[in-house]
């Protein structure tokens, strides 16, 4: 695909992780509901200028992860998220006691400073971990 590696970003897995949790304990297809909430709770912690989100979902495979990203490569607005001018992620797995799996996958643009560097928190002090692993429910 030609494009630049995505960075990781624990914050935005977390909200990715929730979303899975919900899909995944309802074990049916919620789509995008609730995407905006979910960007505005990432936001709270990292500013950012745009976001996308790729959703998928199948049982029954012998590789799930791979499935999905076969489902987001081949549906033309699921790779259009992919190809999309972002430069962090984070993604989300859960399986349902069906044995179903979802994956969620949210993907920002964030806002530089001056210095060109991303206005990332540094969620590794142990404050702001507490209050970020209250937040994402751990």
């Amino acid at each position: 695909m030609g494009l630049r590696p995505l960075l990781w970003n624990e914050i935005i897995a977390g909200e990715c992780r929730k979303h899975s949790r919900r899909l995944s304990r309802s074990d049916r297809w919620l789509g995008h509901d609730g995407f905006k909430d979910r960007a505005r709770s990432i936001a709270r912690w990292v500013r950012f200028t745009e976001a996308g989100e790729n959703l998928a979902s199948n049982g029954g495979k012998d590789d799930p992860a791979g499935s999905a990203f076969h489902q987001w490569l081949t549906s033309p607005e699921h790779r259009a998220t992919l190809e999309g001018d972002f430069h962090v992620t984070g993604i989300g797995v859960a399986k349902s006691s069906s044995g179903h799996y979802y994956f969620t996958q949210i993907f920002i643009q964030p806002m530089y400073g001056r210095s060109g560097i991303a206005d990332f928190p540094d969620y590794r002090d142990s404050r702001k971990n507490d209050v970020f692993q209250q937040e994402i429910g751990k």
